[in-house]
């Protein structure tokens, strides 16, 4: 099983999977314990630690979506997901002195919601019937509610250099959220910003793990290339949302 780049070695256990635990997971876990009351089926649950102190959740059985590119229905149906997320950890209160991962965190300093931070196809299972269930919480941190959507967009229409269809699926996925006009026009600089922010963690934690295999694998120039990309097109793909 696969770790994730931040938990590390996955071990499961029949319906749990034990994973290293962090300084953050006892936040983690009040949020997840909190989704799971609220109704949210997009998360694991949480249930609690082992006896060698890693954290312990529900198993997700199904697909992993990365690589492929998910057909534009499946993609409507992510920006839905995360519109209800963020529905639900919206009355998330955690507690005062409440740790939280800050490698991807907003600089923002806002408060509107908890931020997923890693919102990509890497982090979403594809259960049997379709459900979507998104895994790898570590990251989670307090944020604006478009520096999840903006990574979210820009991993899965994808907007990559190469990608196909990029408008269109851009809209498919704005709309589908559906996101706010105020918010349209702000998404694009969230977009450079957020990206901009992926490739910065690689290099200033280039000396630790997972950091320094991440980067030896391409993924510091990879990004730099996508905020690039998304910066030379913010303007064409601001007034297509726009025009919606």
């Amino acid at each position: 099983m696969s770790g994730g780049n931040v938990a590390g070695e996955v071990l499961r256990v029949g319906r749990a999977v034990h994973r290293r635990a962090g300084p953050w997971t006892p936040a983690v876990h009040d949020l997840l314990r909190h989704l799971e009351r609220a109704g949210f089926g997009g998360a694991p649950r949480a249930l609690g630690t082992d006896e060698d102190g890693r954290e312990v959740l529900t198993y997700v059985p199904g697909e992993v979506a990365h690589p492929r590119v998910l057909e534009d229905t499946e993609l409507a149906r992510v920006a839905e997901v995360i519109r209800e997320y963020q529905t639900a950890a919206a009355s998330f209160t955690s507690v005062p002195d409440a740790v939280w991962h800050t490698d991807g965190q907003d600089p923002s300093g806002a408060h509107e919601v908890v931020c997923h931070n890693d919102l990509a196809p890497w982090n979403l299972v594809i259960g049997d019937r379709g459900e979507l269930v998104f895994i790898d919480w570590d990251l989670a941190a307090p944020g604006r509610r478009l520096w999840d959507v903006a990574l979210a967009a820009c991993t899965f229409v994808p907007l990559y250099p190469s990608a196909a269809r990029q408008r269109e699926r851009f809209r498919v996925f704005c709309d589908a959220y559906p996101l706010p006009p105020k918010d349209r026009v702000e998404l694009l600089d969230v977009a450079v910003q957020r990206i901009g922010r992926m490739w910065r963690v690689l290099v200033d934690n280039a000396d630790r793990e997972p950091y320094a295999s991440l980067a030896r694998d391409g993924h510091t120039e990879f990004w730099q290339r996508v905020e690039r990309h998304v910066r030379d097109q913010a303007v064409t793909w601001r007034e297509m949302l726009k025009a919606g």
